[in-house]
């Protein structure tokens, strides 16, 4: 018959065996706990951890930043939309429509004033003598054109200065040989004048405005200052009719 012992020792190595394979079983081992550690650089861990172990250890800092928060980095000079577009520098405002005006102002080709009188060449004291000249027209620029602009003057007559020798006359309208719409009655020969003549000349006055189209325009159009043409001086005689009494 079998010692106590004997049968006693058989269950309890069994018994030992089942709690070991018991403990062994439950326990969490550290590949199975977290299975990137120790080194296991497999795709799996690099998407699971946002890209902190893509670069290794030498690289591990610059693929953090670049996959931790999501930024996509910026290349110097692309800033403000495509290479060097924040530096774009704004088109010049157009230039001021007045002063184009004053420019196409200054390239009008005024005629030079000619003088002519009846009687002509020769008058007498207490004569009415008629005045009138040519040139007394209006004249148009050539237009200038600057971007959205196009500006020209008009230059109107208006007036005419005569310069008489022995006085000064104004007439609204360039006078003429037929009508006394511009004359003068002398009062004094000019035999005491520099060669026994008179200096006669007149004077054109034109009034000026200027007219703009144009999206850029800044006002449709204006006035101007004046213009003016004198004439050139024309040797003119001043006589005094002699009368003959009878004895």
């Amino acid at each position: 018959m079998p010692s106590d012992r004997f049968r006693y020792s058989v269950p309890l190595a069994a018994l030992t065996s089942i709690a070991a394979l018991t403990v062994s079983f439950f326990a969490p081992t550290s590949a199975s706990a977290d299975p990137c550690q120790g080194g296991n650089d497999t795709l799996g861990c690099a998407e699971e951890d946002g890209g902190n172990r893509s670069g290794g250890s030498g690289g591990g800092g610059g693929g953090g930043d670049a996959g931790g928060d999501g930024e996509i980095p910026t290349v110097p000079g692309t800033e403000g939309g495509g290479a060097g577009g924040g530096n774009a520098v704004p088109p010049p405002p157009p230039p001021a429509t007045i002063d184009l005006a004053e420019q196409a102002r200054s390239t009008a080709q005024l005629p030079t004033p000619r003088v002519h009188t009846a009687p002509d060449g020769k008058t007498y004291v207490e004569v009415k003598t008629r005045l009138w000249v040519e040139g007394f027209r209006e004249v148009a620029t050539e237009p200038i054109v600057v971007g959205a602009q196009t500006i020209q003057a008009i230059a109107t007559p208006k007036s005419v200065s005569w310069q008489l020798g022995e006085t000064t006359l104004t007439c609204l309208g360039p006078g003429s040989k037929n009508d006394d719409s511009c004359s003068h009655v002398y009062k004094r020969s000019s035999a005491g004048q520099p060669g026994g003549v008179y200096q006669l000349s007149a004077t054109i006055t034109w009034s000026v405005r200027w007219t703009c189209a144009g999206a850029d325009c800044d006002a449709p159009g204006g006035d101007l200052a004046d213009l003016s043409m004198p004439s050139i001086p024309e040797p003119f005689v001043v006589d005094e009719i002699q009368t003959k009494s009878r004895q």
